[in-house]
């Protein structure tokens, strides 16, 4: 959907994409900075227990496991040192 001004409205996995991809980012950049490990299976775990959950189902098909609170997920993996 144009927008006007060289501006779009779009959705879906490809606007997703490098939004979740600069928060693994940042997550593996503090957690060197703490001298953490941080394997892949821990960093899911951790964007599924600081993701804002969306009505219904625990995991939904079109939004995974809901919006990421990136504050949160720092804070988690802060706690884990």
């Amino acid at each position: 959907c144009h927008l006007g001004d060289g501006y779009a409205y779009s959705s879906g996995t490809s606007q997703a994409a490098p939004v979740v991809a600069g928060s693994i980012a940042l997550l593996k950049s503090f957690a060197k900075e703490l001298g953490i490990s941080l394997p892949p299976a821990e960093l899911r775990a951790i964007f599924r227990h600081t993701s804002y959950k969306l009505p219904g189902r625990f995991r939904d098909r079109r939004a995974g496991y809901g919006c990421l609170h990136i504050s949160d997920a720092l804070k988690m993996l802060r706690h884990q040192k």
